[in-house]
């Protein structure tokens, strides 16, 4: 049988060996006293030697209410009862009371005749690293419910195109369960018109790394719909693709434009210069009959300050009564200027009111002119014809005069003969 002082023999020997070994080594006898600690043991726990050794192992360092559970379980390996060639997780208390969680390795150590008469434990503090694997943990845990709650699908499938995973929108967008779309790849959810260009994207991502596009999608019920996509390539063999379901988008766009289109149809028919302008002076939309009278295209008008089109007196005197709309809030009516266009210097009436948004809040105004240049002629041509007949009347008026005094003179002339 060996005895404690043949389990310690050539204990310098062994101090040596187990000093450079990075593990933990403390050496027990069968009732969990402490024959032997290695420097790392120190590091760790912070006692000394003299602390250390001949105290019983667990009431030394196990935390208060584990040192039952932890007792029963090393009485049973040394008895044989249980296992002692298993890894297992137990917590020490260090000299300045901090807890730490270490990997333990057990080995018997036996007498000539066999018998458990001590354990060699081998341990790895690992508290930072259950640290990080809680962090981890967490982590996953936080972006799994991310992917399952998130308001876009996700889809991720392999190098083949066939389908791993899907969050819940993904197949709720596609109307399958997950299990269904588990069995399909990316041509069978792709009408034909899109089946080209899909797999376009998807061999781009798998060469490049990452691939973007809109275009139609297929549901279960046969409804063609219409996504945005950003795929990225996770690995060689595993790709991750984020849509967003642009269908309503795109049916209100389409309805906009429907409806901007019937606006500008009527717009257009109007025969007076219609233009919408913002808070910047820059022309918003303008129908034809402006573009006309401007010789210039929608889209060299639109977008343009007014600096940009009249001469600078002109484009003054237009911003000044804009900003006294803007400003008051209310409009301005029977504007008669002067302005410089493609066919010369036209004659104009404008009326221009607040443009404001659906809540109301001023963005700009309205402007309605209509060429009074005839008009304006007309109306000079009346002065200058009232102005001549005028002159006329007074003309006549004085000659009647004359003619009165003339007779006057004759009468008396007579008189006197």
């Amino acid at each position: 049988m060996f005895s404690t002082a043949q389990l310690l023999a050539d204990t310098d020997l062994a101090q040596a060996y187990f000093d450079v070994v990075f593990a933990m080594v403390i050496m027990l006898d069968a009732d969990g006293h402490i024959l032997f600690v290695n420097s790392r043991a120190y590091e760790v726990l912070g006692w000394t030697r003299d602390e250390l050794i001949g105290k019983n192992w667990i009431e030394y360092v196990a935390p208060r209410h584990f040192q039952t559970e932890y007792k029963e379980k090393y009485y049973k390996i040394i008895s044989g009862e249980n296992p002692s060639d298993i890894k297992y997780e137990a917590i020490v208390v260090t000299k300045s009371g901090q807890e730490r969680i270490i990997s333990w390795k057990n080995v018997l150590v036996k007498d000539a005749s066999g018998k458990n008469i001590g354990m060699i434990v081998s341990g790895k503090d690992i508290t930072e690293s259950k640290k990080y694997e809680e962090l981890l943990k967490e982590s996953a845990d936080q972006f799994q419910s991310y992917i399952e709650n998130a308001p876009f699908g996700i889809f991720v499938c392999n190098e083949q195109g066939r389908y791993q995973d899907v969050n819940p929108k993904a197949a709720a967008i596609l109307g399958f369960t997950r299990e269904e779309l588990l069995r399909m790849s990316i041509p069978e959810i792709l009408p034909v018109e899109s089946q080209e260009y899909g797999l376009r994207l998807f061999q781009k991502v798998t060469e490049e790394g990452r691939a973007t596009g809109e275009f139609a999608y297929k549901t279960k019920d046969g409804h063609i719909g219409r996504w945005l996509l950003e795929a990225v390539r996770l690995s060689p063999k595993k790709f991750m693709a984020f849509v967003v379901d642009t269908t309503e988008r795109n049916r209100l766009e389409q309805q906009l434009k429907n409806e901007r289109e019937d606006q500008q149809i009527i717009l257009d028919s109007i025969p007076a210069w219609i233009f919408y302008k913002d808070k910047e002076n820059r022309f918003l939309r303008v129908n034809k009959a402006f573009c006309d009278v401007m010789g210039k295209s929608k889209e060299l008008l639109e977008g343009v300050s007014l600096f940009d089109i009249f001469p600078k007196e002109q484009a003054e005197a237009y911003w000044k009564d804009d900003l006294e709309v803007i400003a008051s809030k209310k409009p301005k009516i029977n504007i008669i200027e002067s302005m410089t266009s493609a066919k010369g210097t036209l004659w104009v009436q404008t009326d221009k009111i607040p443009f404001r948004d659906k809540d109301g809040i001023i963005k700009g105004i309205i402007g309605f002119s209509v060429d009074i240049t005839v008009r304006k002629e007309t109306e000079e041509k009346l002065k200058m014809y009232a102005q001549d007949l005028e002159k006329m009347n007074k003309l006549m008026i004085g000659r009647e005069l004359k003619m009165v005094e003339l007779k006057k003179e004759n009468a008396q002339l007579s008189q006197k003969a």
